[in-house]
């Protein structure tokens, strides 16, 4: 004799639920993976015109500087 009986709703209700969180942690780990490729290829993009520029100094401050690296972004259109 069992414990409990089966209720089809809750386990649906169950199967559902787990299903809704799997899917949300696959879709925030998939944004995540987009936007470091994005912040990537625009810090590529910005280190590139620095280069061509001759501002080397500005390279490297803007990797360690965000808020300097913010101006630079927004200075050149990134």
């Amino acid at each position: 004799m069992f414990m409990y009986e089966f209720n089809e709703e809750e386990y649906r209700e169950v199967i559902r639920e787990e299903a809704h969180e799997e899917g949300l942690a696959k879709g925030l780990a998939e944004g995540r993976a987009e936007g470091r490729a994005e912040g990537e290829r625009r810090i590529a993009l910005l280190m590139t015109k620095l280069k061509e520029l001759g501002l080397v100094e500005d390279a490297f401050k803007a990797a360690s500087d965000p808020e300097f690296r913010n101006k630079l972004y927004k200075e050149y259109n990134l």
